[in-house]
């Protein structure tokens, strides 16, 4: 027996499927134009067969042995008040939540800040330290570039105007030395 590919099988359940709708579709017409026709026939002539299912219907109806209900009615102020609280919940979980985060960002921010200010403050330090260093230094250059001069008579008269002395270097000819 050869091997059926999937398209042939595909293909015959399709048209039997079509095949047995179609049976079942017109014998359900059939059976819904039949039998409409059959009761509305039998509600005109008043034929037996109707009254015992309606007398049915109604007899249960006027006794209560209609089917109770399987449920209890809502109580819709209960459920207000309930969805009213989780929405409270809801909402007052939310607020915590930005409550946290914007004091989080103040806190980050105001930490942003004061580091800033300890930077410049820093930096404002360091550069007064360096100018103090940097006067210490040259204080400490000129003490020791600075050689005193000998003291002696610089006038002679008060009238005489006064005499500065400037320090003179060696003096040193070109060709005074040994030769």
């Amino acid at each position: 027996m050869p091997k059926r590919g999937f398209w042939s099988d595909t293909f015959e359940q399709l048209e039997d499927l079509g095949t047995t709708t179609a049976r079942q579709t017109s014998q359900a017409v059939k059976s819904v134009t039949l039998g409409s026709l059959q009761k509305m026939l039998e509600e005109f002539t008043g034929s037996a067969s109707a009254t015992p299912q309606a007398d049915k219907g109604i007899e249960k109806l006027e006794k209560g042995q209609v089917k109770q209900q399987n449920y209890t009615p809502l109580d819709v102020k209960k459920l207000e008040e309930s969805y009213k609280k989780q929405e409270a919940q809801k909402i007052s979980d939310v607020r915590q939540k930005l409550w946290r985060f914007f004091n989080l960002e103040k806190h980050e921010e105001k930490k942003a800040i004061d580091e800033r200010k300890r930077e410049e403050m820093e930096r404002k330090r360091r550069e007064e330290q360096e100018k103090e260093e940097k006067k210490r230094r040259e204080k400490q250059a000129k003490q020791q570039n600075f050689v005193e001069t000998p003291k002696g008579k610089e006038r002679r008269s008060i009238f005489a105007p006064k005499k500065v002395r400037k320090r003179s270097q060696a003096e040193t000819r070109a060709g005074s030395g040994k030769q």
